[in-house]
Parts: structure tokens; sequence; C-alpha cells
């Protein structure tokens, strides 16, 4: 009995010993766990975190005591995990839900999985968080996949059938329909029903072959229509396997090649034809590396820059090293667009220059490869020499703009320039002029010595004016035998009087056309901006009457245009 005290005293050391083995237990069990642990206040606050926690939020665990817990979520789902810990201490039950969390530890939103329960006082909460992103990434992509999968197979011309490996329908495209209707496609229904008699075992130990090896096979047969028709039919099977490998469907892609085969006969007979046609089409295809190299181009842009293809692929020619200066930074700058990701392509109206240093328009339209994985492999570029089109765009640009005869600004072009005189005057506060030229006596020349003559002198006539006034000034023919002239700069009235008096000079010298000397002379009717009006319309008008006045007074002489002239009518 005197031992017994010292029994005890050891029995109680060594239960000491086994609570605190099972507490440093539990501590490394809570610390080193792979999920989060959690101790939450009523009102959410962290009380305790495991290293795990710790982790997944980003931050010390001194660091979090104290610290909302739903402050961690994005910004949607608090109002949601607000609800959801009212909800655990209110019931007291455990519940289980799925937040995304936004931390320091990571760049992206993470998707956790949460289950808590309130202790027993209800003054607290107990959380554990477990991180399901990449389950959450797995399915979106999946889902993607699938997505991606009917949005294909609803949208082409081709037939896709997903069969089970004893050849039952899952699912057929609408493609299906446009050649059996609704008939014998039933999910579950036998696929091969539907093909030719003659050919349908054979397609069937093609399909246990594919199912058996996992390696898709082409094939061809037909059809048979209920109707009674025949479709010739191209297929092949692609495996699809479960998780622990196994071939557990097929997808069956194939293409209705009827029309085809009706037709192979003429094509073979036209395929010398066609290869003409395609080697002198003016399109030409470029494999071009991300460096701005040429890999491979076809005969056709071979002559449209004028280099063979050995130069082009032996020199490792560069397409900036034939691009018109001038258009290397507009080029480059959608170039680095579609690195960038931006666009998928482009088009751009360029200018190469070829071998022999021409320049040669073309229509350029880029597009660049990407690999499976989005990294970018090499640009395909092809042209059309437009050369022709723009000459003829330029002609047209110049025909609306210019006389046909004299190639002297028409009226349209003289608006426009008179338009950007004036607003030059307003701002500068500065003084402009118009002059009108009307030729005296022209009318005789064209009547007696023919239009042909008529033509030659107002040419000469234009070619005179020009060479009487300076390079900012502009001579512009409005019809027949009138002329305009417009000064965008003048110091004075007097100025004005000089220009028309070496017109009117120069018009008064004989002219030797087609053998013939002929004499003509001028009135020219001159008005100021802005003693003689302040809009385009004003002043012509104005000047077209002083050059009226100028008639009246005996031709071959030129007046500036006066309010009396106004009165007057003149």
């Amino acid at each position: 009995m005197k031992n017994r005290p010292d029994t005890w005293n050891e029995e109680l050391q060594q239960a000491g010993a086994s609570l605190e083995s099972c507490e440093e237990s539990y501590a490394e069990f809570y610390d080193f766990a792979p999920v989060g642990f959690f101790i939450l206040t009523r009102d959410g606050m962290i009380r305790q975190t495991n290293f795990a926690g710790a982790s997944l939020l980003g931050l010390e665990r001194s660091a979090l005591a104290g610290r909302r817990f739903t402050a961690f979520a994005c910004p949607d789902d608090r109002p949601v995990l607000d609800k959801f810990f009212a909800k655990v201490c209110a019931s007291k039950a455990r519940e289980a839900g799925e937040v995304r969390l936004d931390t320091a530890a990571a760049s992206s939103s993470r998707f956790v999985h949460i289950e808590a329960v309130a202790s027993k006082s209800g003054q607290d909460c107990r959380v554990v968080v477990a991180d399901i992103t990449e389950r959450k990434l797995a399915e979106e992509k999946l889902r993607e996949s699938e997505m991606l999968f009917r949005t294909i197979a609803e949208n082409v011309g081709d037939l896709i059938a997903m069969l089970d490996t004893d050849g039952r329908r899952i699912y057929n495209n609408p493609s299906y329909r446009l050649i059996f209707g609704d008939d014998g496609l039933e999910i579950g229904s036998d696929s091969f029903s539907e093909i030719h008699p003659d050919d349908r075992e054979r397609i069937r130990g093609i399909f246990r072959k594919t199912v058996a090896t996992g390696v898709g096979e082409r094939a061809e047969f037909r059809f048979l229509l209920g109707d009674g028709s025949v479709r010739y039919i191209e297929s092949e099977g692609n495996v699809v396997r479960d998780s622990g490998g196994k071939v557990s469907k097929v997808i069956v892609v194939s293409r209705d090649v009827t029309e085809r085969k009706r037709s192979e006969e003429a094509l073979l007979e036209s395929e010398q034809r066609f290869r003409a046609i395609f080697e002198n089409a003016a399109v030409g295809i470029a494999r071009v590396s991300l460096a701005g190299r040429f890999l491979q181009i076809n005969e056709v842009y071979s002559k449209i820059i004028g280099y063979s293809r050995e130069e082009v692929l032996s020199q490792q020619f560069g397409f900036q090293q034939i691009t018109f200066p001038e258009d290397r930074e507009a080029n480059m700058a959608l170039v680095k667009r579609l690195l960038e990701g931006e666009n998928d392509s482009y088009s751009i109206e360029k200018r190469y220059i070829r071998k022999d240093g021409s320049v040669v328009w073309v229509n350029l339209s880029v597009s660049l490869l990407r690999a499976s994985a989005g990294q970018p492999l090499y640009f395909i570029s092809a042209v059309q020499d437009i050369t022709g089109r723009k000459m003829l765009e330029e002609q047209l640009r110049h025909l609306s703009n210019y006389d046909i005869l004299t190639d002297l600004p028409n009226r349209t072009l003289l608006a426009d320039r008179t338009r950007q005189a004036l607003a030059t005057a307003r701002r500068d506060k500065a003084r402009m002029a118009l002059m009108y030229v009307d030729l005296d006596e022209f009318k005789p020349v064209n009547d007696t010595l023919g239009h042909n003559v008529g033509d030659l002198l107002l040419k000469e006539a234009a070619r005179r004016m020009q060479g009487s006034v300076r390079a900012s000034d502009t001579v512009a023919r409005i019809g027949g035998d009138e002329f305009v002239v417009l000064l965008p700069a003048i110091d004075s009235d007097q100025d004005a009087l000089l220009v028309a008096e070496k017109i009117r000079s120069a018009l008064c010298q004989p002219f030797v056309l087609a053998g013939h000397s002929i004499r003509i002379s001028s009135s020219i009717g001159i008005a100021v901006y802005p003693d003689d009006g302040s809009e385009e319309k004003t002043l012509l008008n104005n000047a077209d009457a002083a050059m009226y006045f100028a008639k009246e007074c005996g031709c071959n002489t030129v007046r500036l245009f006066s309010a009396e002239q106004r009165k007057s009518g003149s």
C-alpha cells in the first residue's frame, strides 16, 4: 500500500506524455493538412488558421488574426458568403458551398469548396476550405470543348455522328436530316442500317477494327435511301477514350461525295486547263516567317515582285526589303497587331519595289497561322496586282478635278482651292483676288478654222496664262473660252492688276497654230477679297461682272470690280 502513490504518479506521468503526444500529432495534422482550417468568430473574424489556410489567403497566420474572412472573397460572392455563415451560426448544422477568393497568393481568382459548422456554444464557427480551382478549370474546359463540338458539328455541311462501340447512335448532327429526314436516326438505333447491303459488312468490319486498334480508317461506301436512291459517302472514324484509356465512343465524320463521283471524269478532263488558269492567275501566295523572311512563294508571286523563286529563297528575302519605304511603317503596325493577337488577319493596299526598280501596287491579305497551343508559326500572304486599277483611279481622280482639253484645274478643283484660300485669308486677315478671263473673238476662230484649231488655241492660251502667274496661283478653265485665275495672296489691288496685265499681254501675241497665224485678245475682270466680297460665289460673280464691263469698254482690257458696276448691272 505504501507504493501505491508512486504508482499513481507514474501512471499520471505516462498519461500526460500520451496526451502531449496526441496533442503534437493533432497540431501536426492541423498545421500540415492539405486543406485550410479556420476558426471564425460569430461575426466572421478569423481567430485561428493552419498553414494551408494562411497559404491559400496569401498572408502570414499572424496577419490574418482579426481579419474578416469574407473580405477575401470575390466582391460578387461576398453577399452569398455572408448569408452562408449566418445560416451556419443560426442552424448549427453543417453547410457546404463553393465561392471564389481573391487573394494575394494568386494572380487570378481561386475556386474553393467550403464546409462549415458552428461550435456547440455558437460563439464561433469551424471552417474547412479546399482549393478546387484545377477541377473547376477542367470542368470549364470540358464545357467549352463540348460547346465547340456542338457548334462545329451543327454548323458544317459534313455528316458528324457519335456512336457507341457497337455502332449504335448517340448523336447525329443536323446535316443527316438533309439526306434522311427523321427516318431511322433515333438515338440508340443501328447506324449501319442505312448502308447499302453490298457495303454493310465491309464497313462494319472497318468499324470494329477502329474500336479494337483505336486507329481510324477512311472508307467510301453507299447510303441506300428510303426512296431507293443511292448516295456515295466518304467517312473516317476517330475514337474517344475514357479516363482509363479504353475506347468508349467513335466519332464518324462523313461527307456526301456523290456529286464528286459523278463529276470526277469531267474534273479529270479539265485538270490541265485548271492548272494553266491557276498558274496564270494574277494572285500570288507566299509563306513568310515571323521574322519577315519568305519561306515559299508561288510563280505568280514571283512574277509580281520580279524576282525568281530561287532568288527570293536563296537570298533570304524579307517582305520589308521589297516594300515601298513610305508603306513600311503602316505595314509593320498591322503585323505587330497580328502578333499581339489583336487581329487574326488584315488587308492593305501597298507598293512593292520590283527587281527592275519599278513600283507595283498590290492588294495584300495576311493571316497568322498558330499552333494548337496558340503560339504563332508563320504568315500566309496573298497578293493581287492592282497597279492597273490604281492607275485608273488616279486617272479618274484627275479627270474629276482637271479640264480634259487643257489639263487645267476645272470648276470643282477651283472651288476647293478658292475655299482654302478664303479660309487662309480670313485667318491671316490678308487679301486675295479672283480674275475672270474671257477670250475675245474666239468664236470666229472656231467658226472659220474649225474646232480642232479652236482646241489648239485654248490649249496654247492656257499654257501662256500659266506662264504668267506664280506657282502658288491657279489658272482654271470653267467652260468654253472662259478662265478664272485665283491669286491666293496679294498685298494690294495693284498686284492683281499687274498679273492681269501680264496675262492680257501674253494673250495678245500672235498664235501660230496648224499653219495659221491667229490674233485674239482677252477681257479680264478682277474681284478682291475682302473689298468685293467675302464668299466664293460673290467674288466669282463680281469678277464676272468686271469682265463684262471690260468687254463693254472695248475688249482687250482689264477692269477691277466697283460698286458702280453692280448698280448698273454690268
